[in-house]
């Protein structure tokens, strides 16, 4: 058993930091444009089985905190000190590079974690800043215990192996679609998916989340 669960801990380890090279890589070169199916991403699973641990052991470092709309999560740059699932509410993660612009990188719902890339590949500070979008509330976890359930708990480390291959797979999809799509068609089916899965961004965070100028989100919108 210890020598599976030590299996899926490396694992994830390396797909973790696959995609936060991939991550790295894209904001530096903005060759491509992120967009995929689902802006809103979620993991009911998770989400499930981190409830049922903070519900049949109290005792243990799980904690449930709440937090207001535009209250910060975690800050990039700043020390890594909690893990971070998603009970209910919308949060932002997003990247403020060198000359202050910032993009963003998804919009996280309910079951999504926060901070387990930072732990999983050792960096002392967060990557990214994370705000939330409406009054919230999420788990909260010790870094020590985020890495003892990925070592001892199978079931978790299944979770997380699931959570950083659909990472990884979105990845691929945002950089295909710039291939295959015009920027108009990409703000049209972003609009929609927000629709759909009732966002309200302001157009400012529109073009943050494509990667883009406001004068050009302005430009597009006029000829939708």
């Amino acid at each position: 058993m210890s020598n599976t669960i030590s299996v899926y801990f490396i694992v994830i380890g390396i797909i973790c930091n696959f995609a936060q090279k991939y991550r790295l890589q894209f904001l530096q070169s903005r060759t491509f444009v992120p967009t995929d199916t689902k802006m809103l991403k979620t993991n009911d699973e998770l989400l499930k089985y981190v409830e049922r641990l903070y519900h049949e052991s109290p005792d243990i470092d799980i904690y449930l905190c709440h937090y207001e709309r535009g209250e910060m999560l975690c800050e990039q740059a700043h020390p890594v000190r909690y893990i971070h699932v998603v009970r209910d509410g919308l949060f932002k993660a997003f990247h403020t590079e060198e000359n202050a612009k910032e993009y963003i990188l998804l919009i996280q719902g309910r079951g999504q974690i926060i901070g387990d890339e930072e732990a999983l590949n050792g960096h002392s500070n967060y990557l990214n800043s994370v705000i939330s979008l409406s009054d919230a509330s999420i788990y909260r976890m010790s870094v020590t215990h985020f890495l003892k359930l990925c070592d001892t708990d199978i079931r978790f480390c299944r979770l997380m192996l699931g959570e950083a291959s659909r990472r990884m797979a979105d990845a691929f999809t945002r950089a295909s679609a710039q291939l295959l799509y015009p920027m108009k068609h990409v703000l049209a089916q972003l609009l929609s998916e927000m629709e759909w899965q009732n966002l309200e961004l302001t157009k400012a965070e529109i073009a943050a989340y494509l990667g883009v100028e406001l004068r050009t989100v302005n430009r597009l919108l006029k000829d939708l």
